[in-house]
């Protein structure tokens, strides 16, 4: 989100705040008091009105709350943003903010795998920083982290880099996306997803960027990580009665083992009735033909594609 184009013109009360955020009035109420964000405007009877872009912040400091950051280090992340959007605002017109956000994208994913692979979390945190203030959490995660992340996988995979430089990008990896999920609240919304990894799948990033963005798009999510055994899964399954079933697996030999898992948990559920089983991962972006071979959807390359996906399988409004 673009703080600059959001509008400031004073608008909404402090019901329709809390209705549009879910952030107590007391609380958004002494963020005001205490450091002078959001910045309300005052009616002739000292009600107070909110702008657009004090709705933002509002959701901006409940998000970062959320996701582990003390307040003060939230204000101080949004005032820095504010400025740099102020910045933005009085300049001339010059690329779009789509193309802005494109390029700085590149550079900050660029300069997110240059401190992964130095072991330097202190900078790769700036790093995203950087990024969640140019736009949506779905977007950092598809054009920064995970190409960072795959970049070092394809140079651990060349001899170029040591297995611990992948460990450690992996983790911090693991890290920051879970905090965002467990902000997202997952255990609330509907219709319930179960995402699980295929047994002897380790790679979960990928599969927890797109559970992140299916519980931000409503959905209730249970996620289960890395290889999970059929007989888990299935009594997972039977026990949750999910709506859908999203499999992932990185690798074809994995992916093909998946095929017998699937058959499996079909002819030995108990559940009134099975979910839609879905599958994704790097195996299936790699060799989209490998979907054909099993009894379930492919539901697309990237966390976002998934999500349109479902909710079109679900017959879900976007």
């Amino acid at each position: 989100m673009d703080f600059a184009q959001l509008r400031s013109e004073p608008e909404y009360n402090t019901r329709a705040v809390v209705e549009r955020t879910g952030v107590p009035a007391d609380t958004f109420r002494a963020w005001e008091r205490r450091y002078g964000l959001p910045q309300p405007t005052r009616t002739g009877g000292n009600h107070r009105l909110y702008s657009e872009l004090d709705l933002a912040v509002i959701a901006r400091l409940r998000d970062q709350t959320r996701a582990g950051l003390r307040i003060s280090q939230a204000v101080h992340q949004v005032r820095r943003t504010l400025t740099a959007a102020a910045i933005r605002a009085a300049a001339p017109p010059s690329p779009t903010v789509a193309e802005t956000a494109t390029v700085g994208y590149q550079v900050l994913s660029e300069r997110l795998m240059r401190h992964l692979v130095a072991y330097n979390a202190d900078g790769a945190n700036q790093s995203l920083d950087e990024a969640f203030a140019l736009g949506p959490i779905e977007h950092v995660c598809l054009s920064v982290l995970q190409p960072a992340l795959n970049e070092i996988g394809e140079r651990w995979a060349r001899g170029e880099l040591p297995v611990s430089v992948e460990h450690f990008a992996s983790g911090f990896a693991l890290r920051k996306i879970g905090a965002l999920f467990n902000a997202s609240r997952p255990e609330f919304g509907s219709p319930t997803v179960v995402t699980a990894c295929a047994e002897g799948e380790l790679h979960e990033v990928g599969l927890l960027v797109t559970s992140l963005v299916l519980s931000r798009d409503g959905y209730r999510v249970v996620h289960l990580g890395a290889s999970l055994p059929t007989a888990d899964l299935r009594e997972a399954v039977d026990r949750l009665h999910p709506q859908a079933l999203l499999l992932a697996a990185s690798t074809e030999p994995i992916a093909r083992q998946l095929a017998d898992e699937i058959a499996q948990l079909t002819d030995s559920s108990t559940s009134d009735s099975m979910p839609l089983v879905c599958v994704g991962g790097r195996a299936f972006a790699n060799n989209p033909s490998l979907g054909d071979a099993f009894p379930a959807h492919y539901l697309g390359a990237n966390a976002m594609m998934a999500r349109d996906e479902l909710n079109r399988l679900l017959h879900r409004s976007a």
